[in-house]
Formats: C-alpha cells, structure tokens, sequence
C-alpha cells in the first residue's frame, strides 16, 4: 500500500526531545496517509527491536499504548532472532506476508531502522491488488540541541540508566541532562555510592548538580 523513508540529521543527543524522532514521526505520518489508514486499521506490527528504545520510538510514533494488545513483531524481534546484519528486516517483511495472507484484508506495518537510530523506513501492507506508493522523504531537519561536554551548576535529568556488572552489581549510573542554558551534557556519578542508591529508581524529571572532576562532567542529586 505505501511505503516511506526519512532521517534525522544528526545524532540523537541532538534531538529536541530524546524520546521522540521527528523524522520517524514524519514517515509513519506519511504512510499512513499514502495508505489512506489510522493506526487502528492496522492489525499488526514489526517494529525495528535492535534495542527497547527502537522499539519505544515506534510506538510512540503510531501512538500505542503500553496495553495495545496488537502484537509488535511477527518475527519474534530481533534480539531472537539474530545480529542486524542477518537481513532481520527482510524477514520482518516475509513474516508480515505470510500473516496478511492468513488474514486476508488486514492491514500490517513494518519499521526498519538503520545507522544510530537515524535512518528509517516504514512500510504499510495488505492483501489484494493496488499500487504501492512511495515517498522518501529525505532529512527532517529539525533545531538541532547542543551539546556541551563540560558545564556547572543546576540541570534537569532527560534519561538515565544503572549500569551493573554480572558479579559486582550497580557500578555506573550515567545520566543525560539538560542545563540552564538549554544545552545538553551528558555526566557521570559523582560519587561511587551512587549506582547502587540510584538502582531500580529514575532520576528523569529531577534536577541535580553538574560539575567537573578531572575534566569529566560528573553530577550528584540536588
């Protein structure tokens, strides 16, 4: 039925906001339209796995709630069924076949992702005859954030996570933060006790104190 593609231009530290992707949003728009469908036309999904956030984007970008009970991979996703480079998205489309033909007149859409979360094609499927529509889209720009590698005082947490070790448990809980200035920095725990204190919790929303030790952007909870 239609078939799009976008990128972003540049990495997702630059993006406006870390949990979206305008050119993803962009292309699912887009062929959704092309398809002349809504999203709760679509019977099922195989949404691009190489990681949870590709994953997360996708949803989003189709507006799925965490209790869709629409299926989001007809593959079984990729961390079960091979490295990127095992042609995952081809299959995603032949697994895809195969279930619209089980179910004729449904409707399915496969996301594929490639390069660091950038670059994006969607496409929307159905059985029966009619031309597919096509449209690149090429570079959604969009007002790149900067970056800043070091920075002082006051910032508020946009994503983070609790890094563990198999046999040491939490050892790192790096966070990316946005400071006064509207730029973004990315800073480690400022004290080694932290991992563990911050495992299981999230610090994304609250503010805490960025600062330099030995030239490496570190932070600690206000």
């Amino acid at each position: 039925m239609a078939v799009t593609a976008a990128k972003e231009p540049g990495p997702p530290s630059a993006r406006a906001a870390l949990a979206r992707s305008a050119a993803l949003d962009r292309a699912v728009e887009r062929a959704l339209a092309l398809a002349h469908l809504d999203p709760a036309a679509l019977a099922r999904f195989d949404l691009y796995s190489c990681f949870p956030a590709a994953v997360e984007l996708a949803a989003a970008a189709l507006g799925l709630a965490d209790g869709d009970a629409r299926t989001r991979t007809v593959t079984g996703g990729l961390p079960y069924f091979g490295g990127p480079g095992a042609s995952y998205s081809l299959h995603g489309l032949v697994c895809m076949v195969e279930d619209l033909r089980a179910d004729p007149g449904s409707a399915g859409l496969v996301v594929g992702v490639g390069g660091m979360v950038d670059d994006f094609s969607v496409g929307i499927y159905t059985t029966g005859d009619g031309p597919v529509a096509t449209e690149d889209l090429g570079v959604v720009a969009s007002a790149p954030v900067p970056a800043a590698v070091t920075g002082s005082g006051p910032a508020v947490v946009e994503a983070m996570t609790v890094l563990h070790d198999r046999d040491g448990g939490p050892v790192a809980a790096p966070v990316i933060a946005r400071l006064a200035d509207g730029s973004r920095i990315g800073a480690r725990a400022g004290s080694p006790d932290l991992p563990a204190a911050l495992a299981g919790t999230t610090l994304v929303g609250r503010e805490v104190t960025v600062g330099t030790d030995d030239g490496r952007a570190v932070y600690h909870p206000a």
